[in-house]
């Protein structure tokens, strides 16, 4: 599955299907998330499998239109890019309903 995860309006965590296998519809995962930040873990080497650096998802070759060939990349530069992600360094501020 490819899948891309971010906020909806309404505070709830989502996740869409890019390949769009089952629904077009982002399905809510979790409410009361007040913010998302994700960093991905790059092996720019492609040989060790380490991250040797982090980078935001709005990086220049990193974006989500880079990955989804949205933007003109060519689906073989959009597969490097994807394959050099090896780790997401997430963090999540989540607001409870409850007092």
């Amino acid at each position: 599955r490819l899948q891309l995860i971010g906020l909806n309006a309404s505070n709830q965590l989502v996740t869409y299907d890019l390949l769009q296998l089952t629904t077009n519809i982002p399905q809510p995962l979790v409410e009361g998330v007040m913010d998302l930040r994700v960093l991905y873990g790059i092996d720019s080497t492609g040989q060790r499998r380490t991250v040797d650096k982090w980078v935001s998802p709005n990086t220049s070759g990193y974006s989500s239109a880079d990955l989804t060939n949205a933007n003109g990349t060519s689906a073989a530069q959009a597969q490097t890019a994807m394959g050099n992600i090896i780790a997401l360094r997430v963090g999540l501020v989540v607001r409870s309903d409850q007092a």
